[in-house]
């Protein structure tokens, strides 16, 4: 093994060297052979500290920002923003969490929930790109003295309507294992509040204000609140409205998040939503598609006869809501504001047109 004295070898070679100094000295670029036999150049130090280092170890050194690169390639954090990458104008966009089916006891010891706590905390940290909510499998408690109506309200501030929880039941005859998924055929999945009724929210512990934001595409209204989404390129996704939050919803309006901010009202409940989309999607399937699509419609409508469900898509209460709208508002579903007599508290018209904010 060579000692350290050579790095202090070369240069002494270099100054009794008799050839002329080149001018440039370490700088020079030149290769030609008769310059460097008329010239003396000084050794350059990297060249000096490499061919030390690949004698010594006999390996040469790895760069470190290649293996970072590498690294920071596999990460779940790249991946994540890979697959929401063609949905680009969907913000504050929460996805479900996966089933945990894991419950704790509340007795558990303070040391252990604490580091839950600081766990979840780390994770919200390394996804807060796409708001996602992300769940430790330790980190839900017991809800058998709960219903998931009562956590959906705690959570949401909300009450879910009858049809919320019979479509869940129509999905779960389609699909026992997995309800949430038992429209795939037709490019549609159930989200938002159909986590609590599917086992993957249900904790009320901890920071409640995330559950706010789940599933809310970038359009979203405080209005609306949605409920299931379609697997396109338009982000198309449909959800309740609700003038009222104290009030059940009065329809199910719809809207493509990466082609506008435009809601459309399309029935009183679920079940008339998902007829009106199945409906189209009908018309334009090719026929191979039809006999699934075909076959799903003919369950739903058999269900709703069975439950006395309605399919109407213009139901008297949308048309009476549609009287009391006193402005259209950018999303065109228009805005219900009562007007107190008393007080004279209410809707006042603003002094300019819609064009001037567009």
């Amino acid at each position: 093994m060579p000692s350290d004295n050579n790095k202090d070898d070369q240069p002494l070679a270099y100054e009794d060297d008799p050839r002329t100094s080149c001018q440039y000295g370490a700088k020079c670029y030149q290769k030609n052979p008769q310059h460097h036999s008329k010239y003396k150049h000084p050794p350059k130090r990297e060249t000096i500290d490499e061919k030390t280092e690949t004698l010594t170890t006999g390996v040469k050194r790895k760069n470190p920002i290649k293996d970072h690169k590498n690294e920071r390639s596999k990460s779940p954090q790249n991946k994540l923003q890979k697959t929401f990458e063609p949905e680009k104008k969907l913000h504050n966009l929460s996805p479900s969490p996966e089933r945990t089916g894991i419950v704790i006891n509340k007795n558990e010891n303070d040391n252990k929930h604490s580091n839950e706590k600081i766990s979840n905390k780390e994770i919200l940290t390394k996804h807060n790109s796409v708001n996602s909510v992300e769940y430790n499998a330790t980190e839900s408690i017991s809800v058998s003295d709960m219903t998931a109506q009562n956590i959906i309200m705690d959570l949401f501030l909300v009450k879910m309507p009858k049809d919320f929880f019979q479509f869940y039941e129509f999905c779960k005859n389609i699909s026992k294992d997995n309800p949430l998924l038992a429209c795939k055929s037709v490019r549609l999945k159930l989200v938002g509040p159909y986590d609590v009724l599917d086992g993957k929210i249900t904790s009320i512990d901890g920071d409640k204000e995330k559950y706010l934001t789940h599933w809310r595409y970038y359009y979203d209204v405080p209005e609306f609140q949605t409920i299931m989404k379609c697997d396109d390129k338009e982000g198309l996704h449909f959800g309740y409205w609700r003038d009222d939050t104290m009030e059940k919803p009065v329809f199910i309006a719809k809207n493509r998040a990466n082609v506008n901010g435009i809601f459309e009202p399309v029935a009183e409940n679920i079940f008339g939503a998902v007829d009106a989309y199945l409906q189209n999607k009908t018309k334009s399937a090719n026929p191979f598609e039809k006999t699934s699509i075909i076959r799903l419609h003919s369950q739903l409508k058999n269900f709703a006869k069975k439950h006395n469900i309605t399919l109407e898509k213009n139901s008297v209460n949308m048309r009476a809501r549609e009287r009391r709208v006193v402005a259209r508002t950018f999303h065109k579903v228009g805005i219900v504001v009562p007007y107190d007599k008393k007080t004279q508290l209410g809707y006042r018209e603003l002094a300019a047109t819609d064009s001037k904010y567009d």
